[in-house]
């Protein structure tokens, strides 16, 4: 059954459309991504579908009896409830029924009803609790419970609304929209503010969603687990594929290439026929017979009744950010050592410890409100060679990028806050600016009036501009396109300095970082590997097991008693550094060559990319520990 059907769908603001032509259909059950480049139209077409949007031309139609359900990006909230009120108010007409039941169950228990009286009562009883059943009376509030402990609201459940972040108000309306379970599920970048354990609670929960989904993410790894079709919007048009994310990106490729090698045949046949029309011509030319012209004619027509193959714009213009050290760090990049913070009276850290060497790629992972963001503020803050408590290499040039974009001043202009760089000229400044697809119209627009894509995009300029050696990074894809996201990872793939980060994309991550340092009981734990290997070894000994448990055995080697010596940690701690990290070397040694004896020279040659970060992070550990030493 079709859901939801456009036909030559259109939108205008202005005289340019938003969106032209768009055609498809959505069935029953289906669930749908919609992908493309910020500004492309994916929320002006969610709003159309909810109805918040009249379209400028085309038709959109859908059942009239069909319930829509619609998250925005930005929501604001005025109610004085908790949240736990706040779901609550969901269910206001089962609860009223509930009301009604009770009422009922005390009619049927006053004395003095005679059995007419009581009969009528009982049939009134009995229609309304089947209702109430089949509405889900008995589970409503299991079904809070379940969401509020999915989407990690359980600390906030007592809480007013009025007094959450703005992340938490749009993880609320989030819980809202699942509750109702509306027929067709419009989801505009529900992943936002969740973190790791949120996020995997929701990709099951909208996998298992029985009703219509069409999702808007920038999260790859949420599109894989639950789209079973992409739509993707590009130069106001649409077009469909078949499959999760990693499937549209490999059908995208293969249909670039076909109606490449079209168009190159077209061309080639094009080129053939106008030199055989100019033949004719030059023949026509020296003689009065008319054939010739007759023949260049009918070949001009056979061009012209070709249905021409478009060229394939195989690279859209996107954003080009190129991160280079300033120079060599030293041989540590950060040392934390007994680090310990409250905010608001709640402790965050108590003796947190942490090393990383110049050229490693470290996560900072743990649940929202934690302190990672609180930690990052304090580096930038107080950092340096000579604090006892957060040391930065002497060497170190540090690069900040802030979840909330506080680096960022909103009273100044886009030229202006590139010109805050110290020795950047206007020329250099604007050359950055057009790499991030800032152009001459955007240079005295206000930073204030910037959407969230262009102050990430505006920090990440003035982070390339700063040629720093070590990046600090806290959330930086969050308000990025998908294709913005992959380019930036690139360019961290290629940045020879140090990189810290905070991230809860799992394709960021697993790409980016060969360590993850976790927040957890108030400490900063220590996991070499990648991000997929820590989190499946975290699943693992978090899941439930026979009892009694067998101890978990810890990633890293027991820290020594308060009175042993500082160097005796860091020892121990580059010790299993170095152990982890030879040993992956060995096994990706074993693939590199495997897949060039197989002739993959793809994989060949991210392995051997691979091989050549663990030889760098090798040396880097070998060298702290002749610092360590010393």
């Amino acid at each position: 059954m079709v859901v939801l059907e456009a036909h030559e769908l259109e939108k205008r603001y202005t005289s340019e459309p938003v969106l032209q032509g768009l055609s498809f259909k959505v069935m029953q059950g289906e669930k749908v991504g919609l992908v493309g480049e910020n500004g492309c139209g994916k929320s002006t077409l969610l709003k159309l579908v909810a109805g918040l949007e009249a379209p400028t031309g085309g038709v959109l139609t859908r059942p009239g009896s069909s319930t829509v359900g619609y998250l925005a990006q930005e929501l604001q909230y005025t109610q004085s409830n908790t949240v736990h009120q706040e779901l609550l108010e969901v269910f206001a007409p089962l609860r009223a029924l509930g009301e009604r039941l009770e009422g009922l169950q005390k009619k049927l228990a006053a004395p003095g009803l005679d059995i007419v009286q009581q009969q009528e009562l009982l049939d009134q009883y009995g229609h309304l609790a089947d209702q109430f059943e089949r509405e889900g009376g008995y589970t409503y509030a299991h079904r809070i419970d379940t969401v509020l402990t999915g989407l990690g609201l359980v600390p906030r459940r007592d809480q007013q609304v009025e007094g959450l972040s703005g992340g938490e108000k749009n993880v609320l309306a989030l819980a809202r929209l699942l509750l109702q379970e509306p027929e067709i599920l419009l989801l505009d970048e529900p992943a936002n503010h969740l973190d790791l354990e949120g996020l995997e609670w929701l990709e099951t929960f909208l996998g298992a969603y029985p009703r219509t989904l069409l999702l808007v993410s920038h999260n790859r790894h949420l599109l894989d687990q639950v789209v079973t079709r992409v739509l993707e919007i590009g130069d106001t048009r649409l077009a469909l594929y078949r499959g999760n994310y990693t499937a549209y990106r490999a059908q995208k490729q293969q249909r670039l290439l076909e109606q490449q090698a079209a168009y190159q045949d077209q061309q080639k046949e094009i080129r053939r026929l106008e030199e055989m029309i100019a033949r004719f011509e030059r023949w026509g030319s020296m003689t009065d017979d008319p054939r010739p012209a007759r023949r260049a004619r009918n070949k001009q027509r056979q061009i012209d009744r070709m249905e021409k193959v478009e060229r394939p714009q195989l690279e859209r213009e996107r954003i080009d950010p190129r991160f280079s050290a300033s120079h060599k760090g030293g041989r540590i990049a950060l040392e934390i050592k007994g680090y310990s913070r409250e905010l608001g009276g709640r402790p965050l850290f108590a003796g947190a410890e942490l090393l990383i060497s110049y050229g490693e790629r470290v996560g900072l992972f743990g649940p929202n409100g934690c302190g990672k963001t609180t930690l990052c503020r304090d580096i930038v803050a107080q950092g340096a060679w000579d604090h006892p408590v957060l040391r930065l290499g002497p060497q170190v040039k540090l690069g900040y990028y802030a979840q909330q974009h506080e680096t960022l001043n909103p009273a100044l202009t886009v030229m202006e806050q590139m010109l805050e760089q110290r020795g950047l000229t206007r020329d250099r400044a604007f050359q950055l600016l057009l790499r991030f697809l800032f152009g001459w119209q955007d240079l005295d627009q206000k930073v204030a009036t910037l959407s969230g894509g262009q102050k990430s995009r505006l920090q990440l300029a003035r982070l390339m501009a700063a040629q720093v050696n070590f990046l600090l990074l806290d959330e930086p894809t969050n308000h990025l396109d998908i294709f913005s996201c992959e380019k930036v990872e690139e360019a961290l793939e290629a940045f020879e300095g140090t990189v810290l980060v905070i991230s809860h994309d799992r394709y960021f991550l697993d790409r980016i970082v060969g360590r993850i340092a976790e927040v957890r009981d108030l400490k900063l734990m220590d996991h070499p590997g990648t991000f997929a290997e820590y989190w499946e070894r975290r699943k693992s000994a978090d899941a439930p097991a026979p009892a009694p448990k067998a101890p978990v055995p810890r990633l890293r080697p027991p820290r020594p008693a308060k009175t042993a010596p500082p160097q005796t940690t860091a020892q121990e701690l580059i010790a299993a550094r170095l152990e982890t990290l030879e040993r992956e070397k060995e096994e990706v040694e074993k693939e590199m060559a495997a897949a060039y004896e197989a002739g993959d020279h793809h994989l060949g040659g991210e392995r051997g990319r691979r091989l050549g970060h663990l030889e760098a992070q090798i040396a880097a550990q070998y060298a702290a520990w002749e610092e360590v030493l010393s």
